[in-house]
């Protein structure tokens, strides 16, 4: 299936660890081998720094990420309409880098996705904080957005996830969720475009 997607040298996998359903970290989160919250794993795995490797090819070693450059944005411009009907937070969060900061460093740009209930609701911005992108982002230069979705039980989405199974198409017909034309895509590229600079705006 994903070989009409992507090329196989483009995934990396590693079935060495013993993590449960964990985003996997140095040193932060539940232990590795456990299913609890935050679900961010103390597995001794960086595995935000391979994925971020995986991507961009070797990078220069992670360093100490500042709390002033997590910052809290505003996701409601990126969006029509009630927030909670397409289970999308009010806010989300960016990590921007030092040099990023005035506009003359060219920047690289990173959009994370939080799991099932690693929502603000559920555990605040741990996601954003201590899923391990931020040491790495501060080292290389890189835009690290974290959107934020949003919980409602009538969606049979309490656990904030993303839509991977049709919860914001209107009817069971129409299957928007994973095309372009899906809500939750057009506010993630809304995003982004505004970032790059492509446009701005509602979608």
């Amino acid at each position: 299936y994903y070989d009409s997607f992507a090329d196989k040298s483009n995934i990396l996998t590693n079935y060495n660890i013993a993590s449960q359903h964990c985003i996997p970290t140095l040193n932060y989160g539940e232990t590795c081998s456990m299913l609890k919250s935050p679900y961010l794993g103390d597995c001794k795995y960086d595995g935000a720094g391979v994925a971020l490797e995986q991507i961009w090819g070797t990078l220069n070693k992670a360093t100490t990420a500042l709390p002033a450059n997590l910052m809290e944005f505003d996701q409601t411009p990126f969006f029509s309409g009630a927030g909670k009907d397409i289970c999308l937070a009010d806010t989300g969060y960016v990590y921007i880098p030092t040099a990023c900061q005035d506009g003359t460093t060219a920047c690289k740009l990173h959009m994370s996705f939080h799991g099932c209930s690693q929502d603000q609701t559920h555990i605040g911005n741990v996601y954003a904080d201590h899923a391990g992108f931020n040491t790495w982002a501060e080292a290389n230069n890189i835009v690290v957005v974290y959107p934020y979705a949003y919980p409602n039980q009538l969606k049979s989405n309490p656990n904030a996830c993303w839509d991977w199974w049709g919860y914001t198409d209107p009817s069971p017909t129409e299957v928007n969720y994973v095309l372009q034309s899906g809500v939750q895509i057009q506010f993630a590229k809304a995003i982004v475009d505004t970032i790059m600079g492509t446009t701005t705006g509602k979608k």
